[in-house]
C-alpha cells in the first residue's frame, strides 16, 4: 500500500516589529517659575479723634521764636528788705503803667540764673495782676485779694496739721486785716461812684 508523502511544515517567523520613532521629538515644556506677588504695605491710617498719649514726633522740632523782650531790659528784681533770695526771687516788668508793676515772676535763685536776668528757663511761677480799671479794661488779670486769698488758704491748711503755730495764727491775723482794710477802700470807692474807673 503506498504511503503518501507529507510536506514539512514551514515555521513562519513573524516579521520583528518595528520601533515606531516619533519624527517630532517631544520638547520639555519649562513653566514660567511663579513671581512672588507682594502685598501693598498698610496705610496707617491717623484717627482724628485725639487720644490722651503724645504722638511721636519723627521730623526734627523747630525752635519756637521768642517773641518775650530781654529780660535783662524789662525786669528789674524786687528788693525788700524783708524778702530773702536763699530759694527763689520776684522780677517784674521795670516800665508799667497804672501807678504800679502788673506782671511778675518767681524764679529759681541758684547760681546758673545769675547770666540771663535770673533765669528764663528757671521760672517756678508767674502772676499777672489786673492792668488798668475793669469797667475801662475789662478783667485782665488777678486782684490783690485773689492773691491775698490763696496765702490766706495755706496758711490755714497748716493751722489744721501738726504744723499749725503762733507765727502763722498772726500771720492769717494780719491778711485778714489786709483783706478788711482793701475791702473798705472798695466799699468807700463805690460810695462816690468811681469803682471801677480811673477817677479817684
Amino acid at each position: 500500500m503506498a504511503t503518501k508523502k507529507v510536506a514539512p511544515k514551514t515555521e513562519t517567523k513573524a516579521a520583528p516589529k518595528k520601533e515606531v520613532k516619533s519624527a517630532a521629538p517631544k520638547k520639555e515644556v519649562k513653566t514660567a517659575p511663579k513671581k512672588e506677588v507682594k502685598a501693598a504695605p498698610k496705610k496707617e491710617v491717623k484717627s482724628e479723634i485725639p487720644t490722651t498719649s503724645a504722638p511721636k514726633i519723627m521730623a526734627k522740632m523747630v525752635p519756637a521764636k521768642k517773641t518775650a523782650p530781654k529780660q535783662d531790659q524789662d525786669y528789674v528784681v524786687l528788693e525788700h528788705d524783708l524778702l530773702t533770695k536763699n530759694y527763689t526771687m520776684i522780677i517784674h516788668e521795670a516800665n508799667f503803667k497804672f501807678n504800679a508793676p502788673h506782671h511778675f515772676k518767681v524764679i529759681a535763685a541758684q547760681p546758673d540764673t545769675d547770666g540771663e536776668h535770673k533765669g528764663q528757663n528757671r521760672v517756678v511761677g508767674i502772676v499777672n495782676f489786673q492792668e488798668g480799671p475793669i469797667k475801662e479794661n475789662g478783667v485782665n488779670g488777678v486782684a490783690n485779694e485773689d492773691l491775698l486769698g490763696m496765702v490766706l488758704c495755706r496758711l490755714e491748711g497748716f493751722q489744721n496739721s501738726e504744723y499749725k503755730c503762733r507765727e502763722n495764727a498772726l500771720a492769717i491775723t494780719k491778711i485778714e486785716e489786709a483783706l478788711m482794710w482793701l475791702r473798705k477802700r472798695t466799699n468807700a470807692r463805690v460810695k462816690r461812684g468811681v469803682e471801677g474807673t480811673s477817677k479817684v
